[in-house]
């Protein structure tokens, strides 16, 4: 079951490039963020952990990037997540995956909230305000455009969900639906309306549209120390179906 979520998350959250090399999958997009630039080890292959780990790293080296692992509790892992360790790698962002069985669950938002389908500017301009990357710094700039060419390549079913104050958005989020789960991503709401429980109404209004789109469970991933986030999917039925960290270089 981890790896059907592996590759359901991949495919929601596209790298701008994906390699493969013996059953892993090296994943990479400027930097911007570590699920689409990280090796992701989903398939057993027939080379030594020595002999991959190095090819990896010169993969990464060359763009000029720490090389980054995403490990999850799968025991086919526990191997190569001590090889790992032995070599200096360290835990970076513990993670649950959780799962929310829809079809035994009733969302029906009481409040009024705006939808589109698919990729939009507006989707990408939106995402870059709330994260701060909209200034015209080279960064900025470089970032603002690979997310927006990440989110434009999601070739599954996606929608956008937006709240209004006023006229103006103040939160957004996006749902991804494949095989009959929603999968649920950029969660974010401007710091000025945060604790007001707009994060709430945000999933209420995601999961009412994947049910609409025909998914019958949803999945997130939060890390495991935002305990605000992790109370509120808890408090709406979401539960751990595994958990995954990072293993850094440095």
């Amino acid at each position: 079951m981890n790896r059907k979520f592996e590759e359901l998350s991949m495919n929601a959250w596209p790298s701008l490039r994906s390699d493969h090399y013996d059953g892993w999958v090296l994943r990479y997009a400027n930097q911007y963020t570590k699920r689409a630039n990280s090796v992701y080890p989903l398939y057993k292959g027939y080379l030594s952990y020595e002999e991959k780990v190095a090819y990896c790293e010169a993969y990464y080296n060359k763009h000029q990037m720490p090389t980054t692992f995403k490990i999850h509790d799968d025991e086919g892992l526990h191997g190569l997540d001590i090889y790992l360790e032995d070599q200096g790698y360290h835990v970076v962002d513990p993670t649950d995956l959780m799962v929310l069985d829809l079809e035994k669950s009733d969302f029906e938002p009481s409040f009024n909230y705006r939808v589109s389908e698919g990729y939009s500017d507006e989707a990408a301009n939106e995402l870059a305000r709330t994260i701060g990357a909209q200034g015209q710094e080279e960064r900025a700039v470089l970032v603002r455009k690979t997310m927006a060419t990440m989110m434009a390549h999601i070739s599954q079913d996606s929608f956008y969900v937006y709240i209004e104050v006023d006229g103006d958005v103040i939160g957004t989020g996006n749902g991804v639906v494949e095989q009959d789960y929603v999968g649920i991503f950029n969660i974010v709401v401007r710091e000025a309306y945060r604790g007001q429980g707009y994060g709430k109404k945000l999933m209420l209004a995601l999961l009412k549209e994947g049910k609409i789109r025909g998914a019958k469970k949803s999945y997130l991933q939060v890390i495991c120390k935002n305990e605000i986030a992790m109370k509120l999917y808890e408090s709406m039925g979401y539960k751990q179906s595994y958990r995954y960290w990072y293993r850094r270089q440095y």
